[in-house]
């Protein structure tokens, strides 16, 4: 079992949406009783004592116009909200002198440093075989970098099915189990942590944000390259093997949160076949690319949508999981967790991005809505909770700047895996897994 009972707190960003408490409550704890508090530092500050505090080159600003802390990377100042969009005025960036104190962060119990430098060489050498699948949409990039413009770096009952309920209710509290796969576990998001180094779970990720905001028990099981097989039997990884998921649940359990079926329908192998697809497409000089569809009219041959029979498929063995969940866990409030925005609807300006013609950007985009569809529709069949990350996400696509995504590239910038959710983004699907559970607006 994956346990974090032995974790130091983490602190995220405050939210003005965020449940709020007392004025004289005391700072929360998550699971070490020895562990210190931690403090926001205020705006334009390094995040030390947060969760990004372990990634040289993080701090907080403060926007004026929604009031909202987010995090900015890198040394330049921020120019737009992560939140609103706005002008930031006011931030002067980070300079050497605001340089993050490493050890704030360094207080966590962990696995024993020789095997943490085992688990992270094992993990790098199975996410480098991973990275290599895009190798063509690799070779396109760099071949267009040239042309690249500097823009473009940097819910009213507890299984009610709706992901937002308009009523608030109460705070649960107990243990909190975490099923899914890497969007889940925050591959390559620092610092990387858990029992099983080749899951790539990370500090920074979703459930571990929630569990900390919450003062939720949180056991996360959640696996790197998981699928639904994965939540009954165990999963063997580049660096030790992951119990089956399931096997955290109990009658104790208060809150369940699942995120997966990405892998069961093969969407890195889909994204790859549309890269070594649009290879050539992309790369004709002066022309655009919304009537090309290489990807599309691949899986969509003879009239049939290849993508949406595999949805379909997974549609029942979801539903299969949910009612194993129900049944080991049957007093806890359950939520499958859909996948954020990673393609914009029109693909335009992201055919050199991603190496993908922007004509099967919009197929992409539609198909991963037909999977988050599918995965709302079997929530609110089991009568489980769904929560949307799709909506807030939109616009922060791994086509947006590099200082509002919340999807990193094929080549990422910042610290995550490609096609994956950095810390910006777990940071919001963290925000609308705690707005789903207590119920506020």
């Amino acid at each position: 079992m994956t346990s974090r009972k032995d974790r130091t707190p983490i602190s995220s960003p405050a939210d003005p949406g965020d449940p709020g408490d007392p004025a004289d409550e005391k700072e929360d704890t998550v699971h070490d009783r020895n562990a210190q508090p931690a403090s926001l530092q205020p705006t334009g500050t390094p995040l030390a004592g947060t969760p990004l505090a372990a990634s040289s080159g993080w701090r907080l600003v403060r926007c004026d116009a929604c009031g909202k802390d987010f995090a900015s990377y890198g040394t330049a100042r921020a120019r737009q909200c992560a939140w609103c969009g706005s002008p930031i005025a006011l931030d002067p960036g980070s300079g050497a002198a605001q340089g993050i104190d490493q050890s704030a962060a360094s207080g966590r119990p962990g696995r024993p440093a020789a095997r943490r430098g085992l688990g992270r060489s094992l993990l790098r050498e199975k996410h480098r075989a991973a990275c290599a699948a895009f190798s063509l949409a690799g070779i396109a990039l760099l071949l267009t970098a040239c042309s690249t413009t500097a823009g473009s770096t940097a819910a009213g009952s507890a299984r009610r099915a709706a992901g937002t309920p308009s009523a608030a209710r109460d705070v649960p509290r107990g243990s909190y189990v975490a099923l899914g796969d890497s969007y889940t576990a925050g591959l390559d998001i620092p610092d990387q942590t858990g029992a099983i180094g080749g899951c790539g779970q990370s500090t920074s990720s979703y459930p571990d944000l929630v569990a900390r905001r919450l003062r939720l028990d949180l056991t996360d099981m959640s696996c790197s390259s998981a699928t639904i097989t994965s939540l009954s039997a165990a999963q063997p990884t580049g660096d030790g093997t992951n119990p089956a998921q399931l096997s955290a649940l109990s009658a104790a359990t208060s809150v369940v949160t699942l995120g997966i079926g990405g892998n069961d329908v093969g969407w890195t192998a889909i994204v790859t076949r549309c890269t070594e697809l649009d290879l050539i497409p992309v790369l004709i000089p002066g022309r655009t690319t919304h009537d090309l569809t290489p990807c599309e009219d691949y899986y969509t041959a003879g009239g049939i949508d290849q993508i949406q029979q595999k949805i379909q498929a997974v549609s029942g063995q979801l539903a299969a999981a949910l009612a194993q969940i129900r049944q080991r866990a049957p007093h806890a409030r359950v939520y499958v967790v859909g996948y954020p925005d990673l393609f914009p609807a029109e693909g335009d300006g992201c055919a050199r991005t991603l190496g993908i013609t922007a004509g099967d950007i919009a197929f992409l985009n539609q198909e991963e809505l037909r999977l988050n569809s599918m995965l709302r529709q079997v929530a609110q069949a089991a009568d489980d909770g769904y929560i949307d990350t799709y909506t807030p996400s939109e616009g922060h696509n791994a086509c947006s700047v590099s200082a509002t995504r919340w999807i990193e590239p094929l080549l990422p910038v910042s610290p995550a895996a490609p096609l994956h959710p950095n810390a910006v983004g777990q940071l919001g699907m963290a925000d609308a897994v705690v707005r789903a559970v207590t119920g506020a607006a």
